[in-house]
């Protein structure tokens, strides 16, 4: 944790697996509170013991994000537990009881894509702070489920709907897309213009076994950029190329049957979310979907195929 602060880092998100599963994880929120790290909490909202309850009433992290993926039959299968949803809002209500900040996220599939009127309902009436929505990625459980994946045709219309319910909702509940949508210059989804990935130049992520990766999302061997236990935090960050990727971003590199070939926006986007791009086709630079080539500015499709 002192490493972290020493890069002159504001905040850390602890996420997993399931954070509150590891022993002595209150010992490590009060870490971070001494050192002067804001801190937030990813959760399944499976276990969340009234302890850490008690004890974030004092640490006051900036937010507790609670998954919830539809409504209840939805939700428990893609969470393949039959109690899941219960529990998540469950956990969700204790927290705003508790006067702690909470942030909804909700990860679409074919599944549940078409559950998000009814999920702005729920949330809004569970005095939810923040919904954040974003795309399934094809790595983990998710790349033996790929017939699950939005088609281009599906997030066209799914990225209206967050738009409607943005405009509709805005006064009771913030709403808004994730990296994975990418550039948004119209508001559609997102409140602030994104300037791309920030892996790797804002953000870093750190495994349980001392792993240090560029984002915790991109956790395939070849972004690994060292480990803890053989080098420093800030060894690792000043010296390891396998940030370059975004660092030295190089346009000019960009293949010409990359999606994101000859956008206008490449410079800033820098190809869309990694983890998308490398899920979807093993490679960086192509986001699979982008709300401003496929939503904002329709155009024809070329380059790599839709893999949903």
């Amino acid at each position: 944790m002192c490493q972290i602060r020493g890069l002159k880092a504001d905040r850390v998100i602890f996420t997993g697996g399931e954070p509150t599963l590891k022993p002595g994880f209150d010992q490590m929120l009060m870490g971070a509170l001494k050192l002067g790290l804001r801190f937030g909490i990813i959760t399944n909202g499976l276990v969340f013991p009234d302890e850490l309850i008690d004890l974030l009433r004092v640490c006051r992290p900036f937010g507790i994000g609670v998954s919830l993926d539809g409504t209840a039959e939805h939700h428990n299968h893609i969470r393949n537990h039959r109690s899941s949803w219960l529990a998540s809002l469950a956990t969700i209500t204790r927290l705003k009881e508790s006067g702690i900040s909470v942030v909804a996220l909700t990860t679409i599939t074919k599944v549940n894509w078409r559950d998000l009127r009814f999920l702005a309902g729920l949330l809004i009436d569970l005095g939810v702070d923040r919904w954040q929505i974003q795309l399934a990625v094809p790595m983990g459980r998710m790349d033996g489920k790929r017939n699950e994946l939005l088609s281009h045709q599906q997030f066209s219309e799914f990225c209206r709907i967050i738009a409607d319910l943005r405009r509709d909702c805005q006064e009771k509940i913030d709403i808004l897309g994730a990296d994975c949508f990418g550039f948004d210059d119209l508001g559609l989804v997102k409140s602030d213009t994104w300037h791309g990935c920030s892996a790797g130049l804002h953000t870093l992520g750190i495994k349980a076994n001392g792993d240090v990766l560029p984002c915790l999302s991109l956790y395939h061997d070849r972004f690994i950029c060292g480990n803890l236990r053989q080098n420093s935090l800030k060894e690792i960050w000043e010296n390891d190329e396998r940030f370059d990727f975004n660092r030295h971003f190089d346009i000019g590199a960009i293949s010409q049957d990359s999606h994101c070939y000859g956008c206008s926006k490449l410079s800033d986007c820098r190809g869309g979310c990694s983890s998308m791009s490398f899920g979807y086709y093993g490679r960086l630079h192509s986001a699979p979907f982008c709300i401003y080539r496929d939503v904002s500015r329709p155009k024809s499709k070329k380059g790599e195929k839709d893999a949903a």
